[in-house]
Parts: C-alpha cells; structure tokens; sequence
C-alpha cells in the first residue's frame, strides 16, 4: 500500500487535537497539584511554540515547587531557539537553591549555545551571561564549574 498525503480534514483534525493538547498542559501549569504542574510543563515541549515558551519562563520563574522549576527548564531544551526573556530566566535558574533545577537550567543553556552559530547575537548572550554566572557567588560551586569547564571547551 503506498503512502498518501493526509487530506485537508485529517490535517485540520491534527491541528485541533494538538491544540487540545496545548489548552490541557496549560490548564494543568495552573493546577494546585505540584506533579500536575511538573506534567504540563512536561507535556508543553511538545509544543514548542511562543505561548508554551511564555508558560515555561513563567513557570520556571515563579513557581514554588522545585518539580515544576526544573521541568520547565528542562522542556526549554526542545525549542530550537529560545527568545532573550526565555534565556536571561535560565541564567537566574542557575542561582535556584534547588540541584535539578539549576543542572536542567545549565543544560538548556549548553544544548542551546551549541545549536547556534558561534558569532551570532544570542550565542553571545549566553556565553557572556554564563561567564558572568561563572563568578557569581550566587550560583552554587559544582555549577560553577560546569559553566567554567563548558565555556573552556568551547574556546
């Protein structure tokens, strides 16, 4: 049997459940139950698009549970390029008292430093930002020097 091309309605009927997908990781970020909060921030990198990437920060910024902060870190990861508010919160991320949060933090920063060309603006950012972080006494020691040995590399 040879592959077809889906028809306009199988196409719409796509886009309306990936919507419906989107709606219900939404709903649960605002969900009283922590690990409802940590599976919308899960379920939304899936769907990497502006309104989710604004979720995510949000999360990642003022959430209290740990859980939450660290998934929305860590879900950052699957965007292809993140936008400068969405940077500027996974530096501050590397300061969060919590281990899971700052390691999914420093992660995403060094998945998305290396997806970009080396000269470009946002490389920059980052790489600058890192440094910075690298030598603020905020930012817990082991993280330190992963930034430290991470921005050694890439010279």
């Amino acid at each position: 049997m040879a592959n077809r091309d889906p028809t306009a309605e199988e196409l719409e009927e796509e886009k309306r459940l990936d919507q419906e997908q989107v709606e219900t990781a939404m709903a649960w970020l605002q969900d009283a139950d922590t690990e409802q909060r940590a599976a919308g921030a899960e379920q939304l990198s899936a769907y990497p698009t502006p309104e989710a990437e604004e979720r995510l920060v949000a999360a990642l910024r003022d959430d209290l549970a740990p859980e939450v902060r660290a998934a929305a870190a860590q879900s950052l990861d699957f965007f292809d390029t993140l936008r400068e508010n969405s940077v500027q919160a996974l530096l501050k991320a590397l300061e969060d008292p919590n281990e899971d949060v700052h390691l999914n933090a420093l992660n995403t920063l060094q998945n998305q430093y290396q997806k970009l060309e080396s000269g470009s603006v946002q490389a920059k950012k980052i790489f600058s930002g890192l440094k910075k972080k690298a030598k603020s006494p905020r930012v817990p020691q082991d993280i330190q020097k992963n930034i430290k040995e991470f921005l050694r590399d890439q010279q």
